[in-house]
This record gives structure tokens, sequence and C-alpha cells, in this order.
């Protein structure tokens, strides 16, 4: 499958949309493992197979390993979702070598504040290191609210490349 940012993008705002939507209103509560479930089973896969942006739900992963930035000391490090080129795929070879490259990495942050919604420390680091090695990757930093009375419910930091949207999403 070959990489096209403008779909993906379309993909991951969607259903982080759809989700922020049905997290703010539904009788349902979880913390930060719970959200990524919900939001991939629920939302990124549906949308991601009913559009055609994703060939099988295989793509989509959760908590899996992914290649370090070269920067980076260890070899592989824990993603919240992970989107690859393929289905069936992960980062290792046969001599579990971290190979594979996604399309994209989703890291998640599930807080609750007063103020503004501001992307982790090590999630910048991590996703601008990765973007800017890797042409066909973009990562997303998702800062959810799980203070439902608050007005920003989710902040998204867009990285591509050298290319960081602070604002890429807010709701």
């Amino acid at each position: 499958m070959e990489f096209d940012g403008p779909r993906l993008d379309g993909l991951v705002r969607g259903a982080l949309k759809a989700f922020t939507e049905d997290f703010t209103h539904a009788q349902w509560w979880g913390k930060e493992h719970d959200c990524v479930n919900r939001f991939v089973h629920g939302f990124l896969i549906p949308q991601g197979s009913a559009s055609g942006v994703l060939a099988h739900p295989t793509q989509v992963a959760i908590e899996v390993g992914v290649a370090q930035p070269r920067r980076f000391t260890r070899g592989a490090a824990r993603k919240d979702v992970v989107i690859w080129p393929e289905p069936w795929i992960s980062c290792w070879n046969e001599s579990f070598q971290p190979v594979h490259k996604p399309f994209a990495v989703l890291e998640w942050k599930l807080v609750r504040t007063r103020g503004s919604l501001k992307c982790h420390v090590h999630d910048r680091d991590w996703l601008g290191a990765f973007a800017e090695d890797q042409p066909e990757f973009v990562g997303y930093s998702v800062t959810l609210n799980r203070d439902r009375g608050q007005a920003e419910r989710i902040a998204v930091v867009r990285f591509s490349g050298r290319t960081v949207d602070e604002n890429w999403l807010r709701m």
C-alpha cells in the first residue's frame, strides 16, 4: 500500500472527532488504554475499512513495538496506536531486529486539566525525531481531557518531516 498522507490525515481526523463526540456524551468511563481501545475498535478501524484507507484491520495495532528514531538508544519502543503500510506486519524481522516502519503512530495522553491541553514532552521528542527520519510517516500526539465539563476536550499535534502543526485538531 502506498503512503497517502491526506487520506491518512482524513481518516485519523474523522475517527478522532467521532470518538471525542462519543466520549463527551457517552455514559462510559475509562483510562488511557480503555480510550485507545475504544477509539481503535469503534472508530479508526471501521472508518478506515469503510473509506478504503485501510486494506485490512490488521494494519492497525495497539501497544506494539516500533523501531526507535536514530538518536534514541534502544532498538524499539512500544507505541499506543500504530498504522502499518501492510496487513499482518510488525516492526520485527526474522532475527527480531526492528526494521519495518509504520505509516503513522498515535501517542495518547489522558489528562484532567482546566487549562489548555499540551503535547507531552517525550511524545514531542519521539514523534518529531521519527518524522524527521522517515519521509513517509505522520505522527500524532493526542491529548484527551477526561474532564467532560471542559470546553477543550482534545488537542492533537501533528508531526511530518520537520513540520509540527500544534493546532492540527482542537475540539
